[in-house]
C-alpha cells in the first residue's frame, strides 16, 4: 500500500505543521490503513472476476467501484481533526482527488467488459467446435452410406449395357431361329426396367448428397462468419482496448499522488487478461485451424458429384454414353441385315423389335443425360 504509506507521511507532516493531537494523528493513520485494506480487498475481488467466465461481471465490477468510492467518502468524512476539512485539511487533497478519479475511471468497467467479451467468445468458439465435430461425424457417416449405395451403380450399368450390346448384335440371328426369339423381344422391357430403377436410385442418393453438401457448406460458412466477426483479430482488439483502459487508470496522477497501488492493480489485471486472451486465442486456433480444416477437407473429399471420386464417376458416365452410342450402331447393323431378308412375317417381326429397342435406347440415353444434369444441379444447389 505505497500510496497509503505516502499519504500517512504527508498527514504526519501536516499534523506537525497544524499542531494536531497525537490521538488525531493515530486515528488518521488507522483510518487510512482501514481504507487501504478495504481497497485491497476490492482489488482482489475485481482481479478474481477477470479469472471467471460468467455473465454480469461488469455489474459486480461497478459494484466494487461504488464500494470503493463509498469507502473513500467515509474516509474523508471521518478524517480528523473534527471540522478540519477532511482529507484536504491534512494535506491529502491530491490523494483524495486521485483516488476518486481512479475509482470513477475504473467504474466504467471497461476492463471487466473486455474480460467478459473474451469469455463469451471462448464460449461461442467452444460450442461451435463441438457443433462442428457432431456435424462432421454425421456428414461423414451419411456420406459413407451414400457411397455404399452407389458404389456399384455405374459399373453395373456398364456391365448391363455391354450385355445389351451383345444381345442386340444377335437379334436377327436369334429371331430367325425357331424358339429363340423370346430373348430379343424382351430386351426393351429389360432396358426400361433397369434404367428406371437406376435413375430412381441416382435421384434419391443425389437428394441425400445435396442435403449433406448444403449442411456441410452451411457449417463451413458459419465458422467463416464467426472468424470474421469474433476471430483472432477481434480477440486481440479486445485485449488492446482493455490494456488502454488499464494504462489510462495507471496514468492517474495529481501533484504528490502517484497512484502506485493502482499501477500494481493494473499489472495484475493485465496478467489475468493476458491469460484469458491466450485461452481464447488457443480455442480460436482449435476452431479455425482444426475444426474448419476438417470441414473443408470433407468438402473436398465429397466433391461435387454423387460419387466422392468425381474423376472415376466422370469416366464411368463417359463410358455409359459411349455404350449407348455403340448399341445404336449395333442396332443399325442389325437393321441392315434385316433389310437383306426376304419380306415376310419374320422380317416384319425383326423390324418391330429393333425399332422398339432403338426407341428404348434413345429414350434411356436422353433420360440418362437429363438425370446426370439434374443430379449435378441437386448436389451443387446453394
Amino acid at each position: 500500500m505505497e500510496d497509503i504509506e505516502k499519504a500517512y507521511k504527508i498527514a504526519e507532516k501536516t499534523a506537525g505543521d497544524l499542531g494536531m493531537f497525537k490521538t488525531d494523528l493515530a486515528k488518521a493513520d488507522a483510518l487510512l490503513r482501514d481504507y487501504g485494506e478495504k481497497r485491497d480487498n476490492l482489488f482482489n475481488r475485481m482481479v478474481s472476476l477477470l479469472e471467471k467466465s460468467e455473465d454480469g461481471m461488469d455489474g459486480e465490477w461497478k459494484e466494487s467501484c461504488s464500494s470503493g468510492k463509498e469507502a473513500l467518502s467515509s474516509l474523508n468524512d471521518a478524517m480528523p481533526p473534527e471540522g478540519g476539512g477532511g482529507l484536504p485539511g491534512i494535506g491529502l487533497g491530491s490523494f483524495y482527488r486521485g483516488e476518486l478519479k481512479s475509482w470513477d475511471e475504473n467504474g466504467s468497467a471497461a476492463i471487466a467488459l473486455a474480460a467478459q467479451e473474451m469469455a463469451t467468445i471462448h464460449l461461442i468458439h467452444s460450442s461451435l467446435i463441438e457443433e462442428c465435430k457432431t456435424a462432421l461425424g454425421t456428414i461423414t457417416e451419411d456420406d459413407a452410406g451414400i457411397q455404399e449405395a452407389v458404389k456399384d451403380l455405374f459399373p453395373d450399368a456398364i456391365s448391363f449395357l455391354k450385355e445389351i450390346a451383345a444381345a442386340v448384335s444377335q437379334v436377327v440371328s436369334k429371331m430367325r431361329s425357331p424358339g429363340q426369339s423370346g430373348g430379343a423381344q424382351d430386351l426393351p422391357d429389360r432396358i426400361s426396367a433397369f434404367f428406371a430403377n437406376m435413375f430412381k436410385q441416382i435421384s434419391e442418393e443425389s437428394t441425400r448428397k445435396g442435403a449433406l453438401k448444403r449442411k456441410l457448406d452451411e457449417q463451413i460458412k458459419r465458422v467463416e462468419q464467426t472468424k470474421e466477426q469474433i476471430g483472432e483479430e477481434k480477440i486481440n482488439e479486445t485485449l488492446e482496448e482493455a490494456t488502454k483502459a488499464i494504462d489510462s487508470l495507471q496514468g492517474v496522477k495529481d501533484e504528490s499522488y502517484e497512484a502506485r497501488d493502482w499501477k500494481e492493480f493494473g499489472d495484475r489485471c493485465k496478467e489475468a487478461l493476458a491469460k484469458k486472451h491466450d485461452e481464447c486465442a488457443s480455442r480460436a486456433s482449435e476452431l479455425f485451424e482444426g475444426g474448419y480444416e476438417d470441414l473443408t477437407k470433407q468438402a473436398e473429399l465429397s466433391g461435387k458429384s454423387l460419387c466422392d471420386d468425381s474423376d472415376k464417376q466422370a469416366a464411368w458416365m463417359d463410358e455409359i454414353e459411349q455404350l449407348f452410342e455403340n448399341i445404336g450402331g449395333a442396332i443399325e447393323a442389325q437393321e441392315a441385315i434385316a433389310e437383306s431378308l426376304a419380306e415376310g412375317p419374320v422380317q416384319q417381326a425383326i423390324r418391330e423389335v429393333l425399332n422398339e429397342i432403338k426407341e428404348t435406347i434413345r429414350t434411356s440415353a436422353d433420360q440418362f443425360k437429363q438425370v446426370k444434369e439434374e443430379s449435378e444441379k441437386e448436389i451443387n444447389a446453394e
